[in-house]
């Protein structure tokens, strides 16, 4: 039994009181049958838009999906939208249909969804409606495209993602024709935004079967990935495991950028995989280093990142320094610009007497503190 929302119940009811169709549909059936709760609750129906404009008038509608049948009803600031049963016109491009048609069958309407798992409906008068399968597949942990799987990824080549990250996260097996399926149209990936293939990449690398997911489909990947390889462990960190994915710069490079990701990320994988070069413990020097360079977040990660390489655990060190809160920046030295301006070094100079500091304090050479730098600096020029 599905404890739906208040909001969902009453959509749910009013619709069947008009003497339409409603169910609960997707993924929301397939997390209720594996025991989780769902983390939405889409919905279809029997009524076309236009009777549900009519039936909701009482509520304030979101109507920009209307064309393909979808009416967001707005139940205590809260938007659930509800999608009339529809049958998929032609696609040419790999994404979308051309355009949707109406239909009064609730199989129909299933028939054009992705996996049998996410194919099924519900409500709470007739329980599971599942006309391919879906069940079973569960039950069996198996992963199988609704109908004929290659029709399936012509049509929407993001399906092939979507399905490599259900087995990475769910920890199915894909039935066999769904996986020669997903290599004989993998070329199609390629008509996929760099975006939406982010996306999924982030979910299905933190899934609990990513690792044997990786290596058996691993040439589907390489079709927007590159060659990548498969790490001994992954991290839970988006940043980190593409670092790992990666022998090569050059590789690591080409994906973030095909996958459109932000600055922020880019930066972080370059930093992370720089630093999985060289197996060497990075030390107390090495760390702050890595702690001036990047930040904590990214030196974090790039520990994750090592471990998982089986290179020394030097977390406890990092820790440390933190704690101790060891200088690793010139923001952090105990001099500053207008003290060296005094001493009459300033312009270019400025900059590189700071750097210098930065690093003799880093070495542990002088301590961090006014009196010690300016007396080191004294020392040095006499």
């Amino acid at each position: 039994m599905m404890v739906l929302p208040t909001a969902c119940q009453m959509i749910l009811r009013r619709i069947r009181e008009a003497g339409g169709e409603a169910y609960v549909v997707g993924g929301a059936v397939r997390d209720m049958l594996l025991g989780k709760i769902p983390g939405d609750h889409d919905m279809t129906t029997s009524l076309l838009p236009e009777e549900m404009e009519e039936l909701f008038a009482d509520h304030t509608l979101v109507l920009a999906g209307k064309k393909h049948g979808t009416v967001g009803i707005v139940v205590d600031g809260a938007v659930y939208e509800v999608t009339t049963y529809r049958r998929d016109g032609d696609y040419h491009d790999h994404r979308r249909p051309d355009g949707v048609s109406f239909t009064r069958s609730l199989r129909e309407d299933a028939a054009r969804r992705d996996f049998t798992i996410n194919a099924m409906a519900w409500s709470p008068e007739e329980g599971v409606m599942d006309f391919f399968g879906g069940r079973e597949d569960l039950e069996n942990r198996i992963l199988r495209a609704v109908g004929n799987a290659e029709i399936r990824f012509e049509e929407d080549a993001l399906r092939i993602m979507r399905g490599i990250r259900f087995a990475a996260t769910l920890g199915f097996s894909v039935d066999d024709a769904t996986k020669e399926a997903m290599f004989g149209k993998a070329e199609n990936l390629r008509d996929v935004s760099g975006e939406r293939l982010a996306v999924e990449m982030q979910k299905l690398l933190s899934g609990k079967n990513a690792l044997p997911i990786l290596g058996e489909l691993r040439d589907v990947l390489a079709v927007f990935l590159g060659d990548i390889t498969r790490p001994p462990a992954l991290t839970g960190e988006f940043s980190a495991d593409l670092a790992l994915l990666f022998d090569r710069k050059t590789g690591l490079d080409a994906a973030l950028e095909r996958l459109k990701l932000d600055r922020n990320t880019r930066r972080e994988s370059r930093l992370i995989h720089e630093n999985l070069q060289n197996s060497e413990p990075f030390g107390t020097y090495g760390l702050r280093k890595l702690l001036g360079n990047g930040g904590e977040a990214p030196a974090k990660k790039t520990l994750l990142a090592r471990s998982a390489l089986g290179y020394p655990d030097e977390g406890h060190l990092l820790d440390e320094i933190l704690r101790r809160g060891d200088p690793v920046t010139i923001r952090d030295l105990a001099i500053k610009g207008q003290d060296l301006a005094a001493l009459g070094i300033t312009g270019t100079r400025m900059g590189e007497t700071l750097g210098f500091l930065l690093e003799e304090v880093m070495h542990d050479r002088v301590a961090n503190t006014r009196e010690e730098l300016l007396g080191h600096l004294e020392e040095i020029n006499s």
